[in-house]
């Protein structure tokens, strides 16, 4: 997949002090569009917004024994109820 690179708004963000769901909320509120990436040592994921919306989403988990990324697949969220 080849996504424009943009300006990075948060970077390095940590998973004991973020509140996922209040930084959606923003995000939503200023319309924005582009791609939150998650990444945790055995676990990466992307969550895909178009104007505030989520879209897409996408979750991998990493093999530790052969390190390459086993795909869960994608799941397509229609609804704020969905997530």
């Amino acid at each position: 997949m080849i996504i424009p690179k943009g300006e990075t708004r948060h970077q390095n963000l940590l998973t004991s002090y973020t509140d996922f769901s209040a930084l959606l909320s923003t995000l939503k509120s200023e319309g924005f569009s582009g791609i939150i990436e998650i990444e945790f040592p055995e676990i990466k994921g992307a969550v895909f917004i178009d104007s505030g919306d989520i879209i897409n989403a996408e979750l991998r988990i990493v093999d530790l024994v052969s390190e390459h990324p086993l795909n869960l697949g994608t799941a397509v969220l229609t609804d704020e109820d969905d997530w």
